[in-house]
């Protein structure tokens, strides 16, 4: 299925018997019934645009010929949430001293407008919830108080509930 993030691409030529005419384009898209901005060129023969999240979208074509002829066209597209993405989050095993403090950092991307989070589970029932820069960086210190070997997951969600799951 479609889903946010990802190109929609769309070419749907007028049929037409007139062989000289010519034809004016003009494509509008909504999402969830209220209008939704494009920054692609809406006067082409060929129109594409990036969801930028989840919804219901309605893309409209109306052509108009030089004859005055008009016709319009309709297409409705469900457009379904990603879930957010854990990168440059390093997938090996650290050794550290009881007292040290230990660092989990990564990033979180996500293809839609939705609010991200991300907890860092360190195995010793600590689970903290990391700040989050703009660039959706992050760096979780933890101090471990007891010897043993602890399973780290990092866990990305976004606003509806997707989920991203990395142990380390």
């Amino acid at each position: 299925g479609l889903r946010e993030g990802h190109p929609i691409r769309l070419d749907d030529p007028p049929l037409d018997p007139g062989l000289a005419d010519t034809f004016e384009y003009s494509w509008s898209v909504t999402r969830n019934g209220q209008p939704y901005p494009v920054t692609t060129p809406t006067d082409q023969e060929t129109f594409e645009f990036t969801p930028t999240d989840d919804g219901d979208y309605v893309v409209t074509l109306v052509v108009t010929d030089n004859d005055g002829g008009q016709g319009t066209l309709v297409r409705t597209f469900t457009v379904a949430n990603d879930a957010p993405t854990l990168v440059d989050v390093p997938a090996t095993v650290r050794r550290t001293s009881v007292g040290d403090v230990y660092h989990v950092a990564g990033r979180v991307e996500d293809d839609g407008l939705d609010h991200l989070r991300v907890t860092v589970d360190f195995g010793d029932g600590s689970l903290v919830s990391a700040s989050l820069l703009p660039d959706g960086s992050f760096d979780v210190p933890h101090v471990y108080t007891a010897f043993g070997a602890y399973t780290v997951k990092v866990i990305a969600t976004d606003s509806l509930g997707s989920l991203s799951n990395d142990p380390l």
